[in-house]
């Protein structure tokens, strides 16, 4: 985030946000269910394997392990420094979040969708989520990702498993996701709306997608066909090695002539 970001940040909040961090990981979603971070109840997911973006959406060849999403300018804007801040509630069924002095927040493009069929599809059933974030007001990005609907009765948040929002690189919050999760970079399949952050990521080995408009159907798809393509590479059998070999060690061409659709 640039200085005046943060100064303008600073200057609606009194205090700054620099210092503060959210970092969660290791998620209890397995077996279709999910811990509520309010009340530790758990959340059945949807088992409806139809749903999602539709009949012209194909289970790709290859899976990622871990699918993460960077979250200001990719899932949602406005970006969280635009905001006037908490308290923020929901609205038209958790598809908006508005702030305490009426600004709203609105899910980019698919995002919805993508992560309705992130919940309802069987070939994403083993599939990691994460949430990387260089947010400068981590708390105000953890309560929206509370308030927005994933799928009926699981919000965002608790989609999932792992979640690193803080100031610093992405590259740090992959380490740290890759060193808790055990998987390897390789096997991770990334979306941002920043090239800064694809171009360090991708030297990961990270599969890593630019989103300048966020999440439209074009670059979800586009993102699953290039994993695909790049696991059909290590292997002609199609099948990737697992975490821990090589480049993917666990410690170890995007398009912009889109309309935004936006929920």
């Amino acid at each position: 985030m640039a200085k005046g970001k943060r100064m303008r940040a600073t200057a609606r909040t009194g205090r700054s946000h620099g210092s503060d961090s959210i970092v969660v990981r290791g998620a209890d979603r397995s077996r279709g269910r999910s811990s509520s971070p309010s009340t530790g109840s758990p959340v059945r997911r949807p088992s409806r394997p139809g749903d999602g973006l539709g009949p012209g959406t194909r289970a790709p060849e290859a899976v990622p392990k871990l699918i993460a999403f960077d979250l200001d300018g990719t899932l949602w804007w406005p970006e969280m420094y635009m905001l006037s801040g908490a308290p923020f509630r929901r609205e038209e069924g958790g598809r908006l979040v508005i702030d305490c002095r009426g600004e709203q927040v609105r899910l980019m493009g698919v995002s919805h969708d993508i992560m309705h069929e992130l919940v309802t599809r069987d070939h994403f059933k083993g599939t990691k989520v994460a949430y990387v974030s260089r947010c400068d007001i981590p708390e105000w990005a953890d309560d929206c990702m509370h308030l927005f609907e994933a799928a009926p009765g699981m919000s965002l948040r608790q989609l999932a498993d792992y979640v690193e929002i803080y100031p610093g690189t992405k590259t740090k919050h992959f380490r740290a996701v890759s060193k808790a999760s055990g998987i390897a970079f390789r096997d991770m399949l990334f979306f941002d709306n920043e090239s800064r952050n694809i171009r360090d990521c991708k030297a990961l080995g990270i599969t890593s997608i630019y989103t300048p408009r966020g999440m439209t159907r074009r670059v979800w798809e586009e993102g699953l066909a290039e994993y695909a393509r790049q696991a059909a590479a290590r292997s002609p059998a199609g099948s990737h090695s697992p975490a821990g070999n090589g480049r993917g060690s666990p410690y170890g061409a995007d398009s912009d002539e889109e309309d935004p659709s936006w929920n």
